[in-house]
């Protein structure tokens, strides 16, 4: 059923009038997901929902991805990891990219499906514990993001994840954000400095970029773009 679910309201997203396929989101319950949710990560499941339920969180951008335009190429597909309510995959859907966002909350989903809609722009969202199950196998897209989310488990997956010539993306506050921030918290930073080895742990990739510093968000982030040299390594 799940399989013929996502097919049916991924045709509608494809061709069907915007108002047709508001209809089919809500005769279907409002989700489509690739994977059925899995019974791992249950309670990060539920307080992402109610984090949702009260907000869709920000619609705007990450200002990282205008600094980083040219990086991008001009067309293909991305993966938003930990994406949420989809305002980053939404922008590389707006440029023309088959755009998936892959997260624990189907009411995140939920809120990435809404903009899309309303955006009038296809969007694929899965629904997937990546903290226990990786992404989807099989899959490969040019460009991975990982954003205000870090595993370091699931960051080192990226790689396998990414066609050759793919580019991976990855901020995340550093514990030096907190001179100026309370929140994150602190369990939830990098160390000052671990970005080089989160450089140096990813196989088969050139490095850009891996820097820390103050940004233009305002947070002291770390930074790591790589690009895949081999899909074969």
């Amino acid at each position: 059923f799940d399989e013929i679910h996502e097919l049916v309201l991924t045709s509608y997203c494809l061709v069907a009038p915007k108002t047709l396929a508001r209809r089919a989101v809500e005769e279907f319950g409002g989700f489509v997901t690739s994977q059925p949710p899995d019974g791992s990560g249950l309670d990060a499941r539920r307080r992402w929902d109610d984090r949702y339920a009260a907000s869709a969180g920000p619609a705007t951008h990450a200002a990282l991805l205008d600094e980083l335009a040219e990086l991008f190429p001009a067309t293909g597909t991305m993966v938003d990891v930990a994406g949420g309510g989809g305002r980053n995959a939404l922008w590389f859907a707006r440029l023309g990219f088959d755009a998936t966002v892959v997260d624990i909350s189907e009411r995140g989903l939920a809120h990435a499906r809404a903009r899309a809609l309303d955006a009038e722009l296809t969007l694929e969202t899965v629904c997937r514990d990546v903290e226990a199950r990786g992404l989807p196998p099989h899959r490969r897209w040019d460009v991975a993001l990982m954003h205000l989310y870090s595993n370091r488990v699931v960051l080192r997956s990226l790689p396998a994840s990414l066609d050759e010539g793919g580019l991976l993306v990855f901020a995340q506050p550093t514990a030096a954000n907190l001179e100026r921030h309370d929140r994150p918290s602190r369990r939830f930073l990098l160390d000052v400095g671990e970005v080089g080895a989160l450089a140096r742990g990813l196989r088969g990739m050139e490095i850009i970029e891996a820097s820390e510093g103050w940004r233009a968000s305002g947070r002291h982030e770390g930074r790591l773009i790589a690009r895949r040299v081999s899909a074969n390594g």
